[in-house]
């Protein structure tokens, strides 16, 4: 490399899949923007791994091994501890990098100091690799067909007040961003990205590149299928939770930086109660149990005192208490 240090740390956490492994490294080693160190993290994997990573002789591939397995979202947080590079993005073992990746998002945080992060559409693939959804940003915000960079406020809004917007696999942000916004928060176990990037959005600007830099694999083993269903919602119960979390930590921490925060608050909590209301109705429509839809409702309400106070929370509880035929006895009786 020609520096002490590399531009890009590229960082892999890896657990049991040398097969997708092999793929995902080779991906990285083929970048037209070489000045990289590809940080694996293996989570004491008990198949091939160690044997394969170590066939490479390439000085840029850094391997360290965790005695034990020390979970997922741990060995994100290794991996950021090793990282020495400007810039940081992570790649999951089962995802790949077309050969334009590193080039294309080192070029705009060269360009643009105020941008905190770039992130990309992708190329949505099964386990054998074929493209299943093509040049998509399928479940992280809109399909825009041009490249924007965009205030980090707007960005924020919308993940606020919707979805996560940016795909893990596809960002590449300044690990300097730490100064300003903290660690990786260890609060959350499946949406600490999404309120990391949000944390990011409150400090700078965010841009997004139009072109599939990215190849996201979508199969039954990934951690992204364990925790969305293709449903009404698109999220399960669990990962709904932890989405409203996120919001939650990202507006109690910030407020005083957040422009027109109290109107931001009232839409979050509107869309709190909306989705909430929706992922039961969800439940019952899809034949989970009625205790089960009413241990939901009432986590939720335990996790967000505030919807104790909303009509439609408790008229969709008493969904979950009464028959169906007690429901439509009361909707008969009720009824002007």
């Amino acid at each position: 490399m020609s520096t002490a240090f590399p531009t890009v740390s590229v960082l892999v956490p890896t657990y049991n899949r040398a097969g997708f492994l092999k793929q995902a490294i080779d991906s990285v080693l083929a970048q037209t923007f070489g000045d990289f160190e590809l940080v694996i993290s293996d989570n004491a994997s008990t198949d091939d791994t160690q044997a394969l990573v170590q066939s490479y002789s390439d000085a840029r591939i850094i391997y360290s091994r965790n005695p034990r397995n020390i979970g997922w979202q741990a060995n994100m947080k290794r991996c950021l501890a090793l990282a020495r590079g400007e810039y940081v993005t992570f790649l999951p073992d089962d995802d790949l990098m077309m050969p334009e990746n590193l080039e294309r998002k080192v070029c705009i945080l060269r360009r643009y100091p105020y941008v905190g992060l770039v992130h990309s559409r992708f190329h949505m693939i099964d386990e054998e690799g074929q493209i299943i959804r093509d040049s998509t940003n399928w479940g992280h915000g809109p399909e825009r067909d041009f490249d924007v960079i965009e205030s980090g406020y707007a960005v924020l809004k919308r993940m606020l007040t919707g979805f996560c917007e940016v795909n893990l696999p596809t960002a590449l942000f300044r690990r300097d961003v730490r100064d300003r916004v903290g660690e990786w928060t260890d609060q959350l176990h499946h949406t600490d990205d999404y309120e990391y990037w949000m944390r990011i959005a409150v400090c700078y600007d965010v841009a997004y590149l139009a072109s599939p830099l990215i190849k996201w694999r979508w199969h039954q083993g990934s951690l992204t299928s364990q925790h969305i269903k293709e449903s009404a919602t698109g999220v399960t119960a669990e990962g709904l939770c932890e989405q409203l979390l996120a919001k939650r930590m990202v507006l109690e921490r910030y407020w005083y930086r957040i422009p027109e925060v109290a109107a931001l608050k009232r839409m979050v909590r509107q869309e709190t109660r909306n989705r909430v209301v929706l992922q039961a109705d969800v439940m019952l429509d899809n034949g989970v149990s009625r205790q089960e839809a009413r241990a939901f409702l009432l986590k939720m309400c335990r996790t967000f005192p505030e919807l104790c106070l909303s009509f439609n929370v408790w008229k969709t509880f008493l969904k979950t208490v009464l028959s169906p035929r007690s429901v439509q006895i009361l909707k008969a009786v009720c009824r002007p």
